[in-house]
């Protein structure tokens, strides 16, 4: 159905993204909304297993510790930090126990208020003469 799709987020103190990201060809754009709104729905009604929580820990504080190899990266997270933390910068330490805190009750908790059709966003690339075909996949 796809022959790539990810999922992403950008954290913020106060706020933050969720994003599925998916390359399908054009006759199957309808089918892959839906599967992956079904998909999300999943989550939302039983929540993940233990392998998924530890494999998403990992990744995320691999990533973090990476990024900490990057001056660019290493600087945004003080200036992110100060700004909206009025001065108090987290450690790569502090926010890797945080993640490694995130249980799958709470990972369904989240899951449960965001993925619902209210909170839906699309937004498609190609050569779609209509958006109405698309509207009800994502409630």
């Amino acid at each position: 159905l796809a022959y790539y799709i990810r999922s992403d987020f950008d954290a913020r103190v106060d706020n933050g993204t969720f994003a599925v990201r998916a390359g399908v060809r054009i006759n199957q754009a309808q089918e892959a909304v839906k599967v992956i709104r079904e998909e999300l729905a999943k989550v939302a009604d039983k929540g993940i297993t233990r392998e998924e929580l530890k494999n998403a820990q990992e990744a995320i504080c691999g990533n973090l510790r990476m990024d900490m190899e990057d001056s660019m990266d290493v600087a945004e997270r003080v200036a992110g930090h100060w700004a909206t933390t009025a001065g108090e910068i987290e450690t790569v330490e502090q926010s890797i126990a945080k993640v490694n805190a995130v249980s799958r009750e709470a990972v369904g908790e989240v899951a449960g208020e965001l993925f619902v059709g209210a909170n839906f966003n699309l937004s498609l690339v190609g050569p779609f003469k209509s958006e109405e075909k698309f509207s009800g996949a994502l409630m």
